[in-house]
């Protein structure tokens, strides 16, 4: 159950000790679901493709405007698309991105 302890308070100094536990039902029911429809709605894994290899992976490091590159493919051409290390630069849009560690 879903414990409201803002409305609860304000329940007991008003007497409606029985108005809390109705609203704390009411919420409860409210967010839960069937098993099936919670399988639906959990995130599809995505499936990413690198430009460089044309690879399909699990996990690419893109960019928004849809550039991809797989890890093995940006550590070979690392050189050319960051000097520090921490961000680097996207050669379609030019846009500076990070690799997470900072």
């Amino acid at each position: 159950m879903i414990w409201n302890p803002f409305f609860q308070n304000t329940a007991k100094k008003n007497n409606l000790a029985g108005v809390s536990d109705l609203f704390n039902n009411i919420v409860y029911r409210a967010h839960a679901m069937p098993e099936q429809r919670r399988e639906s709605q959990r995130r599809k894994k995505k499936v990413y493709t690198c430009v460089a290899c044309g690879r399909t992976l699990g996990f690419c490091w893109s960019c928004a405007c849809g550039f991809m590159m797989c890890t093995e493919c940006m550590q070979e051409n690392l050189w050319g698309m960051t000097c520090n290390n921490i961000t680097w630069t996207c050669p379609d849009c030019g846009a500076t991105r990070n690799f997470g560690n900072q």
